[in-house]
């Protein structure tokens, strides 16, 4: 699944009330880990049940 993100990160870490770095390093621990892959501003979901994990 991709998903084409509707703002850049710096919004989109404004949104999550994230800091822009911390939102960077968590989407490169995910891509290094296999569960997405990022260009620009879509995502693609690599592995649903990884992704899963991590948000419990």
């Amino acid at each position: 699944l991709t998903v084409k993100l509707p703002m850049n990160r710096s919004q989109l870490a404004d949104y999550l009330n994230v800091s822009r770095p911390s939102m960077s390093r968590e989407m490169a621990r995910m891509k290094d880990e296999g569960i997405i892959d990022y260009y620009l501003s879509a995502v693609k979901i690599l592995d649903f049940d990884k992704l899963k994990k991590c948000c419990e």
